[in-house]
């Protein structure tokens, strides 16, 4: 009965089937994880840490030949920055869902299971293409190289967006890739809607060359919708043209609060003329994929609440720290009961802090 139902209610219109605090907007998609080395990087042509595109499904499928013949696959996960930070959201109980697009392939039906057993809405349109994937080649200093099959993820039509899509709606969360697989007409009339219908919106910037490729459009988002953007170092270096050190406080004159992760170092957050560093949790670093992106579900999931800052962070910095000791973008299941318990305790010591003796 479960299924059935879930099928009705994707024929009904969202606004009468579903209501939900935060919304990802981003392409919905498979992640195939390899380790490799350095030579392997250099042998296909990628750059490393950063993100690059395949021309065709013929080209990524050649790269995987080599990933499964040179490298070691470690699995497959459901990905994609917003959607990985939607699916944190919805493990620490937050009412969540995605607009993207999957196909009606094996991969956009594995996608659909995950999200139908976390709990997350799916706002997507059922493509004709194969469901975007991206394959992730972790090398031994964890560094995460990524090469992408857009497939079904293009082109997300503007008619899509309407008011009702935002109506009970707390959040707005996008990822920067949007700018290039959707388009910037389509990011500016979501965040207006998001905005108009009273709405936060926040951005991780994606990748050093969506900053670079897209510097003017994302300054213009940010300037005029953005109230959170989330940014590694290399990003915010190349979005402001300016030194990671003056990164973080500069990017808060842009929107007003700006959040530079700092890899082991932590993150530093910078709002209304102030700023500060919040450490790194400890963890044994396995992989760092969906780090940034789960700083973002803590992050988000205290400034939803109304808490501090400083606790956004410190949850923010708990789930990174979790989530580079495993393997993929998805903490398990059974982890997440510990994390809420840290994150309750975390919250009524501080706030027993500052209530009057």
């Amino acid at each position: 009965m479960k299924s059935l139902s879930f099928l009705i209610a994707l024929m009904l219109p969202v606004s009468l089937t579903y209501s939900y605090d935060v919304v990802g907007i981003g392409s919905p998609c498979v992640d195939l994880i390899y380790n490799v080395d350095d030579d392997f990087l250099k042998n296909t042509n990628l750059n490393k840490g950063d993100g690059q595109y395949a021309s065709n499904w013929e080209s990524f499928s050649s790269v995987l030949e080599k990933g499964n013949r040179l490298g070691s696959f470690k699995g497959r996960a459901t990905g994609g920055s917003a959607s990985n930070t939607i699916k944190g959201l919805s493990c620490l109980q937050n009412k969540a869902a995605i607009l993207g697009k999957l196909g009606s392939d094996p991969s956009g039906l594995f996608y659909r299971k995950v999200a139908d057993n976390l709990n997350i809405r799916l706002l997507a349109e059922t493509s004709k293409e194969p469901t975007m994937q991206v394959a992730i080649f972790v090398t031994k200093d964890h560094q995460r190289t990524f090469f992408t099959y857009l497939g079904s993820s293009l082109h997300l039509p503007n008619e899509t967006l309407s008011p009702d899509l935002f109506k009970t709606v707390q959040l707005v969360h996008f990822d920067g890739y949007v700018i290039d697989e959707f388009s910037f007409d389509f990011v500016e009339k979501a965040m207006k809607l998001a905005k108009d219908s009273g709405a936060k919106v926040s951005i991780d910037l994606g990748c050093a060359r969506v900053a670079t490729t897209h510097r003017e459009e994302v300054l213009h988002l940010l300037q005029n919708y953005v109230d959170v953007v989330f940014g590694n170092e290399s990003e915010v270096e190349a979005l402001l043209k300016k030194p990671a050190s003056e990164g973080c406080a500069l990017l808060s004159k842009y929107c007003p609060v700006a959040v530079t992760l700092k890899g082991d170092q932590g993150a530093c957050i910078s709002s209304q003329g102030k700023m500060f560093l919040s450490p790194a949790s400890e963890a044994i670093v396995i992989d760092t994929t969906g780090a940034g992106d789960l700083f973002a579900s803590g992050f988000l999931h205290g400034y939803l609440k109304g808490y501090s800052l400083e606790d956004c962070a410190w949850i923010g910095n708990l789930l990174g720290g979790t989530i580079v000791s495993v393997v993929g973008a998805e903490i398990p299941e059974a982890i997440w009961p510990t994390l809420i318990e840290k994150i309750k305790k975390r919250v009524s010591e501080t706030s027993s802090l500052k209530s009057p003796s």
